[in-house]
Order: structure tokens, then C-alpha cells, then sequence
């Protein structure tokens, strides 16, 4: 799942978040950087296996599992996210309304199909909110003018929390609801103490 967020994030940061949510603040000066792939490891990692680690559950494969139909629900559900993502970009959403709304429907099918996902879900999303806040606070401290120069305000709604965009941490929520069953769903696992 690191391995995937990684991949994902720098594409989209390249490609999408550039255009009219964040500044780019690379090292290298470059669209997206090392930086995106660190933060896509850190996020799709959390995400994946915080709430299993958080209450002690295993993960253990269900009888109806079969790797084919494994493989074949998980192209699902990124082609959903990757084309819905895409068309609505196409129309000239904001960014952050289209990766809302391409983490938000495959999450829901995920649930409609697998509702035992749902505590998951919604607690590795508050976690990633909870981690990005003090991150970013962190980051503030260490360089002051961060809020000015990373996020493009003049596209933003303006909402604050701690001088951090809402639309920041609504994002950190959809990202940890949506990767956060991806694993289990893939693979048909479930959880056992």
C-alpha cells in the first residue's frame, strides 16, 4: 500500500494538486519530488495497517478468497478512482473536489460490499487528520513562511484549522478512509484477535 500511495501521490502532485491547490516546494524544483513519494510511503503505510496495529487485530484470508477475483476487484476500484479522477478533472473541477470524490465513491463500493470495513476506515481517517496536523504544525515551526508559500490560497475556501486549509485535512481523511480497506478488500482478509 506504500508502494502504491507512493506512485499515486507523486503522479498527482505532478499532474493535479500543482494546478490549483499547493505551490511546488521540492528540492529539486521539480513538480513533485522526493518529498511526494516520502509522504506517499508515510500515508498509504499508516493508512494500511494503524487500525489492526492500533487494537491487536491479525489479519487472516476468508474461505471465499480466490486470487483471480482478488486482482480483479482491486483493478476495479483503482479504475474507478483513476477514471472518475480523470473526467472530473476534465470538466475543470478543483482538484480537491475530484480526489474527494475519486477516493470517496470506490470507498463507498468497497463498503457496500464489505461493511465490516467501516471502523477501519473511518479510524485511520481521523488518524491521518490527527498525524497532519502536527506534522504541518511541526513544519510551521521550522519554516515560518510554509502557509504562505506552499498552499495556492487564492483557490482555497479559505477555512482554517491551526493555519491549515480545511480542504487539507478533509483530504487526509478521504486518503486514510480509502486506502485504509484496500488491503483486506484485495486480498479478501479478515480480522481476528
Amino acid at each position: 500500500m506504500s508502494g502504491l500511495a507512493a506512485v499515486g501521490g507523486f503522479i498527482l502532485e505532478w499532474f493535479v494538486w500543482t494546478r490549483d491547490w499547493i505551490h511546488v516546494l521540492t528540492i529539486t524544483g521539480t513538480p513533485a519530488g522526493i518529498e511526494d513519494i516520502l509522504l506517499g510511503v508515510g500515508v498509504g503505510g499508516v493508512a494500511a495497517v494503524i487500525y489492526e496495529e492500533w487494537f491487536g487485530y491479525r489479519l487472516h484470508k476468508r474461505k471465499t478468497y480466490r486470487g483471480k477475483m482478488a486482482l480483479s476487484k482491486m483493478l476495479i476500484i483503482l479504475c474507478i478512482s483513476f477514471f472518475l479522477g480523470t473526467i472530473l478533472l476534465a470538466t475543470g473541477i478543483h482538484s480537491f473536489y475530484a480526489s474527494i470524490i475519486a477516493m470517496g465513491v470506490p470507498t463507498l463500493f468497497i463498503l457496500a460490499l464489505r461493511s465490516d470495513l467501516a471502523t477501519d476506515c473511518i479510524f485511520s481517517g481521523l488518524v491521518l487528520v490527527t498525524i497532519s496536523i502536527f506534522t504541518f504544525l511541526f513544519i510551521f515551526s521550522v519554516v515560518p513562511n510554509f502557509q504562505t508559500s506552499y498552499w495556492r490560497w487564492e483557490y482555497l475556501s479559505g477555512v482554517t484549522l491551526l493555519k491549515i486549509p480545511i480542504e487539507n485535512l478533509i483530504w487526509f481523511f478521504f486518503a486514510g478512509s480509502f486506502i485504509a480497506p484496500l488491503y483486506e478488500f484485495w486480498y479478501d482478509l479478515k480480522r481476528t484477535k
